[in-house]
């Protein structure tokens, strides 16, 4: 393993950026699970943070009362500019609002970070997301967008099946999320980036409608961040792709809580949900179903072998040490914006099929 330490920033310190890690889902598996920035970083011992950003002075406490032990000489600021000036830092994270992910992206570029793992979604405008691809690609970054589920196990596995030819050429990928928490931008976006990962292509339409009561979305984009489920619609989707794939995001409040896909090929199915992971194929005239198998990877085939979030930092640091890409690169984050931002514009279209991912097309409009 390198032995090199890496110098880590935060920018923005609410529960996905430094909570603390939750209890393990069995003594087997471990005694706990990073579910914040943070927490991920904890577990790697190169990784050392050394400066934190946030305007609460209250946020800050938090850190430092949770953290502070485990990093002595972390320095916390309020102003990002000092906290630039006073570290060169390796890695950047990347935790405030959706649209204030850009500005602090150039600066990290501009500072000579080597990585950054960002929040998701990867901003609230298209123009957004291209400055900021532009920024990484001319600086050499690395970076990361934190659509975790693209470091679990089950969907690289299920992904893994696809390619393998195991359910046929793919068809129709439905993607599904329920309950309180069924935001678009919030939650939505990482049953949207999950669709895209399954449908293996670039999204070229959408046709949506969005929970009644959110008109004043017509002029873009007003979620706060997703801390009110009230802020934020619940909507329904088809989505076109330019390999032929159909895609339907099905994300309304009002149904069961869940948080799941299934795959549709001319040979099978794969199903990933809270229930569990299958895949159905055809054999001898017959439906044959059985369990998924899951490889506990999170889909990194080297030794940082980490699920969820810290997997997200693990495979960055294989990019950075490697030059190999990055699971969750922000060109395809770009493409769940994309679709989000389509679907605000067809719904007031009256769910018209849309064109998305152009940046100069209406939906690239939408702001916070």
């Amino acid at each position: 393993m390198n032995s090199t330490t890496y110098r880590v920033g935060i920018i923005g310190l609410s529960g996905i950026s430094a909570g603390a890690s939750r209890p393990g889902p069995h003594p087997g598996l471990g005694t706990d699970t990073p579910y914040s920035h943070t927490a991920a970083y904890d577990r790697f011992p190169q990784c050392e943070v050394v400066a934190v950003c946030d305007l609460s002075e209250e946020r800050i406490d938090a850190f430092m009362t949770r953290w502070g032990k485990r990093w002595p000489s972390v320095k916390a600021y309020a102003d990002v500019n000092e906290m630039f000036a006073n570290h060169k830092l390796d890695i950047l994270s990347v935790v405030t609002p959706d649209h204030l992910h850009k500005p602090f992206v150039l600066q990290g570029c501009e500072a000579g970070v080597r990585g950054i793992l960002c929040e998701k979604p990867l901003a609230t405008s298209l123009e957004d997301c291209d400055e900021m691809i532009a920024a990484v690609k001319r600086s050499g970054i690395k970076m990361n967008v934190d659509h975790t589920r693209r470091w679990v196990g089950s969907w690289q596995d299920a992904k893994a099946a696809i390619d393998g030819g195991v359910i046929g050429e793919v068809k129709h990928v439905v993607g599904m999320l329920g309950g309180p928490r069924a935001m678009m931008f919030r939650n939505g976006t990482h049953i949207v980036d999950i669709i895209n990962f399954l449908a293996g292509g670039t999204p070229i339409w959408v046709s949506a409608e969005l929970e009644p009561g959110f008109e004043h979305f017509r002029t873009g984009y007003r979620g706060d961040g997703g801390h009110d489920p009230a802020s934020e619609p619940g909507a329904n989707a088809m989505i076109g792709y330019d390999n032929g794939v159909r895609g339907t995001y099905i994300g309304m409040k009002g149904s069961m809580a869940d948080a799941g896909a299934i795959v549709y090929g001319s040979k099978g199915s794969i199903t990933v949900n809270w229930s569990g992971e299958f895949v159905t194929v055809e054999e001898s005239g017959r439906q044959m179903t059985r369990p998924l198998q899951l490889s506990s990877l999170g889909g990194m085939r080297h030794e940082y072998q980490y699920s969820g979030i810290a997997g997200a930092v693990g495979d960055l640091i294989h990019a950075m040490e490697t030059g190999a890409d990055t699971i969750s690169p922000p060109e395809e984050a770009r493409k769940a914006v994309a679709v989000l931002l389509g679907m605000i514009e067809s719904h007031f279209q009256d769910g018209r099929r849309v064109p998305v991912g152009r940046s100069d097309s209406g939906s690239s409009s939408v702001t916070a």
